[in-house]
């Protein structure tokens, strides 16, 4: 560090003469952008305030010395100075705190400098003055350097997930701003069975009317954790009661009968069901009640079935000609009209209804309303059709 301020700032100001001599072509074009920037807005105050701040930023100390004069000379007072300053200060220790902690987290998945440094398309040397800094800064090791790489410490390990997750977030909340407009994220998981047979043939609908909203879709088998999973919605199948949640009835989904055309021609009455294999899903009293609707006896034998944790299986099983499903007809529309599958009996049993479900302690955001009032009205023209 310089002593003498002064000093130097004549002693920059006579290289830049004696530079000037040498080559007047290049101190011209200097003076020339200097004289436009001149010309803008700004005082000429205010530009020499600006300077120092991004001479501390660029680290320039003739920058600052230069700049520091020039700006007395316009009028600048001490506290302004200091001010301007005290503010590049600021602001590049944040930066600063922000380029360590990338060093670290790069570092940290590489287990490496030199790696992370190409990474961060700077040098080795750099990221290690970042990651030391971050140390000093926390007054802890985060990294037991060895000859052939880098170990993370117990510190380090403790740090690291929770580095990533920011920056994942971050990351994340700036997708959003894609296009120049911001994108609402709704996540909703669906029952597998609804999500292909009805949901999946509407979603463009709602696409176009809500380009800006990311709905992010998963499956489940009815069986759906919306508080672990991070679910805004979650539609289901049943009678609409689960505990901490509320529950938005969208429309009735009754089984009937349904098998492939080679079985369906086999079938001439709901009893000749019994010679066949019933395809059923986990609730064991869906084909008692379908047997009770159709006029046989609710107890009537199985003797030869297989359970299915889901409708979509269940359907391929008996398009195969594995044996007879019991199924909503709703669900598989397509199959109906291409007559992939047959409907060998009108005879249908209600056991429950799809449900759009939320948690009861989480509001609801302007993506979430958007969806339920289109869900909502998809719903009412199905349940009109019917």
């Amino acid at each position: 560090m310089f002593k003498d301020w002064n000093e130097h700032t004549a002693l920059v100001k006579k290289s830049f003469g004696e530079m000037g001599k040498k080559h007047p072509k290049m101190l011209q074009a200097y003076g020339a952008l200097e004289q436009a920037a001149a010309a803008e807005a700004l005082d000429a105050k205010t530009r020499e305030l600006i300077a120092i701040a991004v001479a501390v930023t660029t680290r320039c100390e003739s920058c600052i010395s230069v700049h520091t004069a020039a700006a007395v000379k316009a009028g600048a007072t001490e506290g302004e100075i200091a001010g301007a300053l005290a503010t590049a200060i600021s602001l590049n220790a944040g930066a600063s705190y922000t380029y360590a902690l990338r060093a670290f987290e790069a570092s940290a998945r590489h287990l490496s400098f030199t790696r992370a440094a190409i990474e961060l398309c700077v040098t080795q040397a750099a990221v290690s003055h970042q990651v030391k800094s971050l140390e000093e800064r926390l007054g802890v090791t985060l990294f037991k350097r060895l000859p052939r790489g880098l170990m993370l410490t117990h510190e380090g390990e403790s740090l690291l997930p929770v580095l990533c997750d920011s920056f994942d977030r971050i990351a994340g909340l700036l997708e959003r701003f894609e296009g120049g407009h911001y994108r609402d994220v709704l996540t909703v998981g669906a029952v597998g069975t609804f999500t292909v047979g009805w949901l999946l043939p509407r979603l463009a609908d709602f696409q176009a009317r809500h380009p800006f909203i990311d709905l992010r879709l998963s499956t489940h088998n009815n069986r759906v954790d919306i508080a672990a999973e991070g679910l805004d919605y979650a539609i289901r199948f049943g009678g609409g009661a689960w505990h901490g949640t509320e529950a938005l009835a969208l429309f009735e989904a009754p089984l009937t009968v349904l098998c492939c055309p080679e079985v369906a021609a086999q079938l001439h009455s709901p009893a000749d069901l019994l010679q066949h294999t019933l395809l059923r899903s986990y609730r064991a009293d869906e084909w008692p009640l379908w047997f009770q609707a159709a006029g046989l006896p609710a107890h009537a034998p199985l003797t030869r079935s297989i359970v299915f944790d889901t409708s979509l299986a269940m359907l391929e099983a008996a398009r195969q000609g594995v044996g007879v499903a019991l199924a909503p007809a709703a669900m598989f529309a397509r199959q109906l009209a291409s007559e992939s599958i047959r409907r060998p009996f009108a005879t249908e049993v209600s056991t429950g209804s799809y449900w759009l479900t939320r948690l009861q302690s989480r509001g609801e955001t302007s993506a979430m309303l958007a969806f339920r009032g289109w869900l909502l009205e998809m719903a009412a023209v199905e349940a009109r059709g019917r």
